[in-house]
């Protein structure tokens, strides 16, 4: 089983020395393994996420996109998302709470405060870390529910070409390819492009309405890196999407069947790393622009046109960060972040919503490292501009002590705060500019134990307060902000090697929300959630994975969604270094659950895919 470790000492100097077999061992000898990064320079900031799924993990998964990698993930659940796509909870965050950080940067839609996962394609994606507590200040304003970070190809490197293609049953075919080379001495430059098509039917009153989804992405990279250089570093890159598709309507209604006609999006981002003096210094500059038209229909065959909303929305920012190393086992880092988003929105009548938030933050942070003890520290000021909210402290600490070598104790306290969406604020439909912000103080306990190099047990009870959560409020008809919230909840994971060859897993979830005044304060969250995988490589080239997973009863706009059970299932042939072929099974039982009220899961689907490497 593979963890993330921790630097062997926080001053990279102490072991700039090491070839990468001596880093190795000596990881080893600490019961854990490290990840060297051959081609990836020093990172500016070590977030107190966890390393979760590796390249080698994902190829080995046969997932198509991040969505299905961070399916992989106990702690975390993905979504089919009200509008479309997928978005993820951490322990019953959502929306804005969960931050998604793409290299650094966030990439969540600048109107309405998501992000669809199945636009990644996992070609790109070399790293997934994930961090189940809220975001430290030095990552700026956001995330009081969590971080997902994604590392992606760098461009400097070996050249290399990888490509996927995939189709299901729904049926939706998939393809998606990434390669990189060198432009020049010290340039690298890195080329991606995924696509989807789907034509997946669903059944409402009067006949049967297909998706008709499609999506075309590309995206590019130029990395300046001088030889010998672990700091200097220079990216740009550029991304832009085209896709259109039908938002899951409920099988009893048509008044919201609602056609995604046009989603255009673009995103670039411009970053300097160096190393001056003792400092390490970082900087990053990122847009991101949406263009989107939804139409409304009351028929199922989509014919007349009853309402439309034509959005446009950006989102500017930028980040500088230092960090200094102090002495062998401390370092200061510290941040300044700027943040402006804008939206424009026109329906059918003409009538036409604009708003613009804007937040910045300043932050700093202390880590050091002794013996069996680390601490890592951050606090910070949020400061909202223009949007008549006052500025915020936010905090976080994270204790750690290792009693003996296999047992570490964790402790997290934090308070961090979000700003609500554009959409939340100046939606055409049930938007309140009179929104206040959402603050979230937050505590765990974690205990983790390594019985053996074979057995990993790890279990976490916390509890989170949020004060102005943002829930739709059904008699005035628009968002409003709840007085306080309380949520608490515990996690449990165990891994066991029980030979080379198999692999057993388990995890269990549990979490509440407690609110005078509802019944269940959030849509969609089931008190409890159990995991079992088995995973077996009878053959070198051969690894099988089966999965069961029970959900239990959730509530969904004052409606009770039944528990229900989910087997999946999944081969996967290494035909040849670098060669997979994969196949998998969802939903084997076809128990099609509900995701909303009236809106059921697709059912028993299959997949197959193909992904291949060329150096």
């Amino acid at each position: 089983m593979t963890t993330a470790a921790a630097p062997l000492d926080l001053d990279p100097a102490a072991y700039a020395g090491l070839s990468d077999d001596d880093l190795i061992a000596m990881a080893q000898a600490q019961g854990e393994v490290i990840v060297v990064w051959d081609e990836r320079a020093e990172k500016p900031f070590d977030r107190d996420t966890e390393l979760r799924l590796g390249e080698d993990d994902l190829r080995g998964r046969g997932v198509i996109h991040l969505g299905d990698a961070l399916r992989l993930v106990p702690e975390v659940t993905v979504r089919e998302a009200g509008r479309g796509g997928q978005n993820l909870d951490i322990r019953g965050a959502r929306k804005g709470g969960v931050r998604v950080l793409v290299d650094g940067i966030p990439l969540d839609d600048p109107f309405y405060g998501t992000f669809d996962l199945s636009t990644i394609a996992v070609t790109d994606v070399v790293q997934i870390r994930v961090g189940t507590s809220p975001s430290s200040p030095i990552d700026g304003p956001g995330g009081p529910g969590g971080v997902v970070e994604v590392h992606t190809r760098d461009a400097i490197g070996d050249r290399v070409v990888t490509g996927q293609a995939s189709g299901d049953t729904l049926p939706t075919a998939a393809a998606a390819a990434t390669g990189r080379g060198q432009l020049a001495p010290a340039w690298g430059l890195r080329l991606s492009a995924t696509g989807t098509l789907g034509d997946h039917g669903y059944a409402v009153p009067g006949g049967e309405v297909d998706e008709d989804r499609h999506f075309g992405g590309g995206a590019a990279r130029v990395e300046w890196r001088p030889a010998g250089q672990r700091y200097r570093r220079a990216v740009l890159d550029a991304a832009g999407f085209e896709r259109a598709f039908l938002v899951p309507p409920a099988d009893d209604d048509t008044r919201q069947l609602q056609v995604i006609d046009r989603d255009l999006g673009a995103r670039a981002t411009a970053g300097y790393e160096d190393r001056l003096g003792g400092v390490q210094v970082a900087a990053r500059l990122h847009a991101f622009h949406d263009a989107r038209l939804t139409r409304y229909f009351p028929d199922a065959m989509a014919t007349a046109e009853s309402n439309r909303e034509d959005l446009r929305a950006g989102r500017y920012g930028g980040v500088v960060l230092a960090d200094r190393p102090v002495g062998r086992t401390m370092r200061l880092i510290g941040a300044a972040h700027l943040v402006t988003e804008d939206a424009r929105v026109e329906d059918g009548r003409g009538m036409v919503t604009a708003g613009r938030s804007t937040i910045g933050e300043v932050a700093a942070g202390w880590q050091v490292e002794r013996g069996p003890w680390k601490l890592d520290a951050a606090g910070g000021v949020a400061f909202p501009i223009g949007v008549g909210a006052s500025p915020w402290p936010e905090a976080k600490l994270v204790g750690q002590v290792k009693p003996v070598a296999a047992v570490a104790l964790v402790a997290t306290v934090a308070r961090k705060g979000r700003l609500p969406t554009l959409r939340e604020r100046f939606g055409t439909s049930g938007g309140n500019a009179a929104l206040d912000p959402e603050q979230t103080s937050f505590a765990e306990a974690k205990v983790v134990v390594d019985v053996t190099d074979r057995v990993r047990i790890e279990t976490a009870s916390w509890a989170r307060r949020q004060t102005g959560l943002i829930k739709y409020d059904v008699p005035s008809r628009m968002l409003v902000n709840l007085g306080e919230v309380a949520f608490v909840g515990s996690d449990a994971r165990v891994e066991v090697e029980v030979e080379p060859r198999l692999t057993a897993s388990g995890a269990w979830s549990f979490v509440e929300a407690d609110d005078a005044t509802y019944e269940a304060p959030l849509d969609n969250l089931p008190r409890h959630r159990l995991r079992g995988e088995l995973r077996a490589r009878p053959w070198a080239p051969l690894t099988a994975t089966a999965r069961l997973s029970w959900t239990a009863s959730r509530l969904d706009q004052q409606t009770v969604l039944a528990a229900y059970a989910d087997v999946e299932a999944e081969l996967v042939w290494q035909a040849r270094p670098g060669w997979l072929v994969s196949a998998r099974g969802d939903d084997l039982l076809d128990r099609r659950w509900d995701l909303h009220v009236g809106i059921p899961s697709a059912g028993r689907t299959f997949t197959v895919a193909v992904q291949g490497e060329l150096r």
